[in-house]
């Protein structure tokens, strides 16, 4: 390959991929340019110029991929407050009916909601030890 050549990557996914692994494979492609670049220490304008339009791009992906994972963080945390909101509600609508008619009742449902809570959040507990000791 003659050092004046710029190696400008092309876009050519071949099987169905989702964007967020098209956009990794233009990411690394266009990495992969670059990298080829290194070696030729004498670029010309047009080499400049290609080089800056890669870099804008890359930047451009990476502010996209970080944009798109804030998006289902805020959609996530969404669902996450509905569920919370249905299960409150849920379990009131459920204290009330044993007090009204079983009040003997009450204090073992209040142990079955201290279990469970319990044991919710001895699981997230272990859930975010074992993702922090996978990082």
């Amino acid at each position: 390959m003659p050092p004046d050549e710029v190696i400008v990557p092309q876009s050519s996914v071949v099987q169905q991929s989702t964007p967020v692994e098209t956009k990794s494979e233009n990411l690394q492609m266009l990495l992969a340019g670059l990298a080829d670049t290194d070696s030729h220490p004498k670029l010309t304008t047009d080499q400049v110029t290609q080089l800056i339009e890669q870099r804008s791009k890359i930047h451009e992906y990476i502010r996209d991929d970080k944009k798109d994972a804030f998006e289902l963080q805020k959609i996530e945390r969404k669902n996450h407050l509905h569920v919370l909101y249905v299960g409150a509600i849920g379990v009131v609508i459920l204290s009330v009916f044993v007090l009204i008619f079983k009040p003997e009742y009450f204090a073992q449902l209040l142990q079955a909601l201290v279990t469970t809570l319990g044991g919710y959040g001895i699981g997230k507990y272990q859930a975010k030890k074992e993702s922090q000791e996978k990082e």
